[in-house]
């Protein structure tokens, strides 16, 4: 059984919270609200760390994403399911934030740099397809090569 004080009723705070904190329509309240109205206006931090906020990031992120478009287009035939599967993530994406404001999926600012990271991918997936060759027909020996 838990020991409680006389003086304390279930429904109410102790008293001495109850001189700190205030009710609804005190000052202490009215400037607790303003505070809250003003952070929600300007963001001072992602809470992630080394993620730093992006004032501009809306506008960022639609840039990186038909970025990516363009540049998802120089990738050669090979690499047609790569290049498919971002064309179509990325049209999703940028559709979804040319229309929302409120994307509700993470910070603005996690997705830009996902799409700097598929950025960043592209020319390197583009080098490797030129590394890749093509396998000799059923014909040939392995080791010599196709010659066909």
């Amino acid at each position: 059984m838990m020991f409680k004080p006389s003086s304390m009723s279930q429904n109410s705070p102790p008293a001495t919270w109850r001189s700190k904190q205030g009710t609804l329509n005190s000052p202490t309240s009215d400037m607790w609200a303003s505070r809250v109205l003003q952070m929600a206006l300007k963001k001072s931090t992602t809470g992630i760390v080394g993620l730093p906020v992006n004032a501009n990031a809306r506008q960022d992120l639609i840039k990186l994403y038909r970025k990516t478009l363009q540049e998802v287009k120089v990738l050669p035939v090979e690499a047609a399911n790569y290049r498919g599967a971002v064309e179509q993530i990325t049209n999703f994406r940028l559709k979804v934030v040319e229309t929302n404001e409120d994307i509700n999926c993470g910070q603005l600012e996690e997705l830009i740099e996902q799409a700097e990271d598929e950025l960043s991918v592209i020319p390197v997936y583009l080098g490797a397809s030129s590394l890749v060759q093509q396998a000799p027909c059923s014909g040939c020996l392995f080791l010599t090569g196709c010659v066909c």
